[in-house]
């Protein structure tokens, strides 16, 4: 990873374990307010 005090990141440092598993998580919460949204057109 790379440190640059000219970006900032969300969690205050760079894990990139814990980035991975916050990244998988953002996805799963988009993936379902997608699916939310399509039954609410069914």
């Amino acid at each position: 990873a790379f440190d640059d005090e000219d970006v900032i990141h969300v969690d205050g440092d760079v894990n990139p374990v814990r980035d991975l598993e916050t990244i998988g998580e953002e996805l799963r919460l988009k993936d379902e307010e997608q699916l939310l949204q399509c039954i609410d057109k069914l």
